[in-house]
């Protein structure tokens, strides 16, 4: 029997998904900072290193907005620009923004609305337990309308996982 690599992609966003609940550390597992006078004893050639990489951090946020949003009007002007697609797909994933992700995913499939391949790559953001509802939301969107093989296989992929979690779980 052939590996399916979904099967791979869906066990391990779920094994590392369970790895987040795990409890804090320790006390002990925390470093140590020494006090001196009511402050902690750093450098302050630190302190200017943390201040600078803060304001690029913000320079490159602030420049990863003004990519997305000149994006999405190049996708609105040319919404059959494959290029621009994947662009502002990158640019919203690259954000970390959940929301952003929605966004630029829902823009895509309202003009591409049976590409299951934009639909599996949306679903995978969803693969967390916290996010298991938006994901069966978007499955049962998806999958009435869907002839495709790969998204109904991705689907049960997806059940049969988070089933066998489920089991373990309520096992353990």
């Amino acid at each position: 029997m052939e590996h399916d690599p979904s099967v791979a992609f869906i066990e391990d966003v779920l094994a590392h998904n369970e790895g987040e609940d795990a409890a804090p550390p320790d006390d002990d597992a925390l470093p140590d900072f020494e006090m001196n006078g009511g402050g902690v004893d750093e450098e302050p050639q630190e302190e200017e290193l943390v201040a600078t990489q803060e304001g690029s951090q913000r320079e490159k946020t602030e420049e990863a907005e003004t990519d997305y949003d000149r994006l999405k009007v190049r996708v609105h002007k040319n919404p059959h620009d494959a290029d621009t697609w994947h662009a502002l797909i990158d640019a919203a994933e690259a954000s970390a923004d959940i929301e952003r992700v929605k966004e630029a995913y829902e823009l895509l499939l309202e003009v591409y609305p049976n590409a299951p391949a934009a639909q599996i790559a949306y679903l995978q953001h969803f693969l967390s337990p916290g996010l298991f509802q938006v994901a069966e939301q978007l499955f049962s969107r998806f999958l009435r309308p869907s002839p495709s093989v790969e998204l109904w296989k991705f689907y049960l992929v997806y059940v049969r996982c988070v089933i066998s979690a489920l089991s373990y779980r309520q096992a353990v």
